[in-house]
């Protein structure tokens, strides 16, 4: 998979397929890469905004929180981020290669 796993900014963070230009693009056909942050489980969230960037598709503060990630098979990663205080789905995203 063409993903960024990344944590320690404490909230969530999903970008859209960022391209070469720093762009969103159609897919990883376009040489485009997911970034995802993870960094809602441990200690204090922050409440500040990450950064305001238009390739950014979710964002969520001052959640408390957990990712599952799941690859089925060699070309395909399910990404889903839950809520600690009631195991709420707050997103989920299919990568494919």
């Amino acid at each position: 998979m063409d993903v960024v796993l990344a944590g320690h900014y404490h909230s969530y963070q999903r970008s859209c397929y960022v391209g070469a230009n720093y762009t969103c693009v159609d897919g990883p056909s376009q040489g485009g890469i997911i970034h995802y942050t993870s960094g809602a489980s441990g200690a204090g969230l922050d409440d500040v905004g990450l950064y305001a960037d238009p390739v950014i598709e979710k964002t969520i503060l001052i959640t408390f929180g957990y990712s599952v990630i799941h690859s089925p098979n060699a070309s395909a990663c399910h990404l889903q981020f839950y809520a600690n205080v009631n195991n709420t789905i707050l997103d989920d995203v299919w990568l494919y290669k």
